[in-house]
């Protein structure tokens, strides 16, 4: 594993039975404050946590669980064990893309839609520029869901995760930092520091997605890893992080709701 990168120092846990669980805030603004630290969390999948890493999030008084996966994975792998830990979950259950890559089918999975999504997906030269291109769109509901969740002091500390952490949890990371006034060449740092977990990515994604086995191990090690383009295109898609909460008050989550996600998360 290569040299951790700076901007996850303090900020990293290690919560046995996950990866790259770390503090989603503990970062300066532009406005000369501070995302707090210690009430959002990011992570990979827990959906395999040990007594042990359940004790961490105890210790760290987590009382939401927000999975972001969707109903197909949360089926295939499982999910947080609820009956062990006194917190609310929240399954938010992303519905598939459509085949043309548009807004989601409704509010149920369809499968040959997710079948269809990662066969192309696999056949691109690079396979999470299209994930992120159609993210933003599919991902309107839980993404307005979500930050609702956090307004509340009631529901935090809280910890959002998906599948490897990386991607749709740094969307969501991303898109909270940026709201909030974190600088946007810090919210990349941090987008990208997944990118120190790319061989735990790898490995983990080849065995809960076999079908992956068939890439080149050149494609796989790129799906594993972060672009900053990647968050470019999703940033760019919302209209530009100078339009965020303009964008995102188009998509229900009004300038009262993003006063009150302020109040909860800046110190």
């Amino acid at each position: 594993m290569s040299q951790l990168p700076s901007i996850l120092a303090n900020r990293l846990l290690d919560v046995d039975g996950t990866f790259n669980f770390r503090d989603a805030g503990a970062l300066p603004t532009t406005a000369e404050a501070t995302l707090v630290g210690g009430r959002i969390f990011r992570s990979a999948s827990l959906d395999g946590l040990t007594d042990n890493g359940l004790s961490t999030l105890a210790g760290l008084g987590v009382k939401t669980i927000i999975d972001l996966r969707g109903a197909q994975e949360v089926d295939e792998h499982g999910s947080f064990p609820v009956e062990q830990f006194a917190a609310t979950h929240y399954p938010v259950k992303l519905v598939a893309f459509k085949p043309d890559f548009g807004p989601p089918a409704g509010n149920v999975d369809d499968d040959s839609a997710t079948a269809d999504l990662r066969r192309r997906v696999f056949a691109a030269d690079d396979p999470m520029s299209i994930v992120f291109a159609s993210l933003v769109d599919a991902f309107d509901e839980p993404l307005v869901e979500t930050l609702r969740l956090l307004t509340e002091v009631a529901n935090l500390p809280a910890v959002f995760h998906c599948t490897s952490g990386k991607d749709r949890t740094g969307y969501l990371a991303a898109v909270i930092q940026l709201l909030l006034g974190v600088e946007r060449a810090t919210v990349t740092a941090d987008f990208v520091a997944s990118a120190h977990f790319a061989d735990i990515v790898q490995a983990d994604m080849e065995v809960r997605y076999p079908e992956m086995m068939a890439l080149p191990v050149e494609k796989r090690r790129q799906m594993s890893g972060m672009d900053p383009a990647w968050l470019d295109s999703a940033v760019a898609r919302l209209g530009g992080a100078e339009n965020l909460a303009t964008s995102l008050a188009d998509r229900g989550f009004d300038a009262t709701e993003q006063e009150a996600l302020r109040k909860t998360l800046i110190g």
